[in-house]
């Protein structure tokens, strides 16, 4: 009975020694924390998304993304893009407020023309970002509003 009792301890504990450890475990990748802020015109954007492309292939090369609230974003180290040269692309999940009434000439229904004039913002792409390794890795992006 006793070599029945080794022989799992000797299979079972290794087997939850490695996951034990799995939490926390990286994937072995040198990844950078990045942050910034996102504008649109001199206003923050309220929320959305950032989204960073390597625009390099290779096994290092990672796409990741992260929320933006109130104008900023913070994608942790252990999430973050590696060092190299990446696209970004800016998706915003708010409205544009509409032109105030005076701004539309005489002739034309202001209701009609402000519900014509509130839309999302489009996600805008002409971005690039340089992560480097150490950082500091902080960046700032301004969309163009709505005309």
């Amino acid at each position: 009975m006793k070599n029945w009792q080794i022989l799992i301890g000797l299979v079972v504990l290794p087997c939850l020694a490695g996951l034990s450890g799995c939490g926390g475990q990286s994937d072995g990748l040198p990844r950078e924390a990045v942050s910034g802020t996102v504008r649109v015109g001199d206003q923050p954007l309220a929320q959305g998304t950032v989204m960073f492309t390597p625009v390099a292939s290779g096994a290092d090369a990672v796409q990741v993304a992260g929320r933006i609230e109130e104008g900023s974003f913070s994608i942790p180290r252990s999430e973050g893009p590696t060092p190299g040269t990446y696209r970004v692309m800016i998706i915003p999940t708010q409205k544009v407020a509409p032109a105030p009434e005076a701004a539309y000439p005489e002739d034309e229904d202001p209701a009609l023309a402000k519900a014509a004039t509130v839309s999302n913002i489009p996600a805008q792409d002409g971005f690039e970002a340089v992560v480097k390794a150490g950082g500091p890795n902080r960046f700032e992006f301004t969309l163009k509003p709505n005309p």
